[in-house]
């Protein structure tokens, strides 16, 4: 009578092969939504910068204002509504590749666990 794990660790290679083209995938649009936020931020400090409507007393922004306040509010709230969408696009990318890692993780973990009982029931028998 073994005493040997035969069902195996229940993942296979296209579980993997499928779990990492889904978390390249959403890692790649996490990327193109972060670089769409920075670029719209690129805009509007150069837009703060060279617009007059936005100087204050006939002087362009700060670069404390340029770096803490445009990136996030913008120059208007119409520019401020925008980045808001944007940053939320990006959380939600960046909350399903999170989630993708951990499933990928799971899987390699599933197949740790399997390959240490087995190796522990074959220690268990080559004892006997």
């Amino acid at each position: 009578m073994a005493f040997m794990p035969d069902e195996g660790p229940g993942v296979d290679l296209d579980d993997l092969y499928k779990a990492w083209q889904n978390l390249a995938y959403l890692e790649e649009q996490a990327s193109l939504v972060e670089a769409r936020l920075d670029a719209t931020r690129a805009i509007y400090r150069q837009e703060a910068l060279t617009d007059k409507t936005y100087w204050i007393n006939d002087k362009p922004p700060t670069s404390v204002y340029l770096e803490k306040v445009v990136p996030f509010l913008g120059n208007n709230p119409s520019e401020g509504e925008q980045l808001h969408n944007i940053l939320s696009e990006f959380l939600e990318a960046k909350k399903e590749q999170t989630i993708a890692k951990g499933y990928l993780d799971v899987l390699h973990e599933r197949i740790r666990i399997w390959q240490t009982q087995s190796a522990n029931s074959r220690k268990v028998l080559s004892v006997e």
